[in-house]
């Protein structure tokens, strides 16, 4: 009688369990159901004009960086002094990148372009906390699009902004300042026409930052003081960003209010589709 106690027991389990995985798995596939639906849902917004960009350049040693970048030109002038100011209708930049496309020989070229790759979360945070709490939000001062601290206002109003530029193709586009600030880097200096002239610096990744600055300065035989106040400088940009307790918990802050509402998150991920994809990373995950 016990024996056959113990098989009831044993067979009751085993139907228990068996019913727990199936939930667990219609669960999950339920769950990357939604996750596939709403990805599927997803229209990146692709930019095919000219835009009105700024480009600094060093011509003794034959470097282009594209200003519209908030770091590198502070770090490039540390290292190579004062470079000239040009934007995206100058004559040496247009006659400069055209050259670089045509040439057939890559290992004779001369002419360096850098810009910098940041993870769009991130950078929106930021650019949000410095740029928008608690600062003017008068529309009319065209600032955060008026948005009185909201983040999630700001990407309705960007995602309606650069949605307007999909059929801008070839035409010249002058950005506003709001749109300048938050637009993906992909878009800066037109990188859609000459993203492979440049050679990209991973500001999110601290250890290959510092790799790939150090090796460029070795290419560019710059002197060992200017490296060290470089690096002393990239120390305590990442230091401030560690060390900064309220500054951390308002980014993360703001980065959960847009993960977490999935339409906001969508509008985010199409404004932002390019920089994932052209820069290798992974796109944030639906809740």
């Amino acid at each position: 009688m016990e024996h056959i106690q113990n098989k009831i027991h044993v067979a009751i389990f085993v139907s228990v369990f068996i019913i727990f995985i199936y939930l667990l798995t219609v669960s999950q596939n339920n769950k990357l159901s939604i996750n596939k639906f709403e990805e599927s849902s997803l229209v990146p917004i692709y930019f095919n004009g000219i835009l009105n960009t700024r480009y600094k350049i060093w011509k003794d040693n034959k470097i282009i960086i594209c200003s519209e970048d908030i770091l590198l030109p502070e770090l490039f002038e540390i290292a190579f002094g004062s470079g000239k100011n040009a934007g995206a209708q100058d004559k040496f930049i247009k006659e400069t990148l055209l050259s670089l496309h045509n040439k057939k020989n890559y290992l004779n070229e001369t002419w360096k372009l850098y810009s910098i790759i940041e993870n769009p979360l991130d950078r929106f945070a930021e650019t949000f906390i410095n740029n928008c709490l608690n600062k003017s939000n008068k529309i009319e001062d065209n600032v955060c699009y008026g948005c009185m601290n909201n983040p999630t206002c700001v990407v309705n109003y960007l995602y309606k902004n650069l949605k307007k530029l999909i059929s801008l193709q070839d035409h010249f586009y002058n950005p506003n300042e709001a749109d300048r600030m938050f637009m993906p880097y992909y878009w800066r200096c037109n990188m859609q026409r000459d993203f492979n002239l440049f050679q990209m610096l991973n500001y999110t990744n601290p250890t290959l930052f510092n790799v790939q600055f150090q090796k460029l300065f070795q290419k560019n035989n710059v002197n060992h003081k200017n490296v060290a106040s470089v690096m002393r400088r990239i120390k305590e940009i990442y230091d401030k960003d560690v060390n900064e307790s309220i500054f951390n918990e308002k980014k993360t802050h703001i980065i959960k209010s847009l993960v977490d509402n999935h339409n906001v998150l969508l509008q985010f991920m199409s404004i932002y589709s390019a920089d994932y994809q052209y820069f290798n990373m992974l796109f944030p995950k639906f809740k």
